[in-house]
């Protein structure tokens, strides 16, 4: 598949930066990290990479085995700002404000989530999960009279395999108007995890009153406390939650936990991850990541 410009009555383009290979991210909610090309796409194009085998028998083709590989994403963007070259390539910016690559930065996946308005006022959301983007060459040419004439910025990325959920996501026809539309769209932009049931973990984690959210900076000087509350997919459910230092390899239970503290020294970042499962076995996770500095 080859399209241009199928955006039509595109809504939202936004793509955030994924932590890690389980499809997790915590930039999410409005934090430092989501790229938004909404208002400055121009084309589009997207494909899967196929393969095709043909099979004989008794030196008779009978058919072609096909297997698809990765997706390819190209996004025409008006421009790039000079902030955005840093977290799409993995460079880095020096004290003049020039973009520079040590040869040591690794590209970071990201997920692009778009929604398009149907007439019927429904959207049709679709995700690519695990896309990394190589680096933008501009080309400049000579015109006449001296002129410049500058390429438009073309993003191109390769979205990778996923063996749970391919490598896109798509959902049609959710509506707005509703609460259970909103909730739904509101876990498509702040969440990588693949929702195929419908079911949304609107799980949360409280410091005291508050509900946190992800990049949040408290004090730890109230107990925190875990509630579940998702919706879709087929009830009933349980939950069950855990909390790790950032950059820990173990997960600490809470799940029977009514309430629990932290107490540190310095400022530490800390991983709050709240499982929903239904009663299909449908399981959906959610990480939010705040960090927490001593009281006084």
């Amino acid at each position: 598949m080859s399209n241009k410009r199928p955006f039509k009555n595109c809504k939202w383009l936004k793509m955030w930066k994924m932590t890690d290979e389980d499809n997790e991210t915590y930039a999410a909610n409005g934090t430092t990290g989501i790229l938004d090309f909404t208002k400055r796409l121009t084309t589009y194009r997207n494909g899967v990479e196929t393969n095709s085998t043909p099979l004989y028998g008794d030196g008779v083709k009978v058919e072609d085995a096909i297997s698809e590989g990765n997706e390819t994403l190209e996004l025409g963007v008006h421009h790039l700002a000079d902030d955005e070259r840093p977290l799409l390539y993995g460079e880095t910016l020096n004290s003049a404000g020039a973009s520079v690559s040590t040869g040591e930065d690794i590209p970071p996946y990201f997920c692009v989530a778009t929604a398009a308005e149907k007439r019927n006022g429904m959207l049709n959301l679709r995700k690519w999960m695990k896309t990394v983007f190589q680096k933008h060459q501009e080309d400049v040419t000579q015109q006449e009279n001296g002129g410049l004439a500058y390429s438009m910025p073309t993003l191109r990325g390769t979205c990778s395999q996923n063996t749970r959920m391919g490598v896109k996501s798509v959902r049609i026809e959710v509506d707005p108007r509703t609460q259970a539309g909103r909730d739904f769209i509101e876990n498509w932009y702040a969440n990588a995890e693949y929702i195929g049931s419908g079911m949304v973990n609107n799980c949360v984690v409280k410091q005291g009153t508050t509900a946190l959210n992800n990049g949040d900076v408290i004090t730890d000087s109230e107990t925190f406390t875990f509630t579940g509350a998702a919706i879709g997919g087929t009830g009933p459910y349980t939950y069950a939650f855990y909390t790790r230092t950032a950059g820990s390899d173990t997960w600490d239970d809470r799940t029977a936990a009514t309430g629990f503290a932290f107490s540190f020294p310095v400022a530490t970042d800390v991983e709050f991850k709240m499982v929903a499962t239904d009663a299909a076995g449908l399981t959906l996770s959610k990480t939010i990541r705040v960090t927490i500095t001593p009281s006084e």
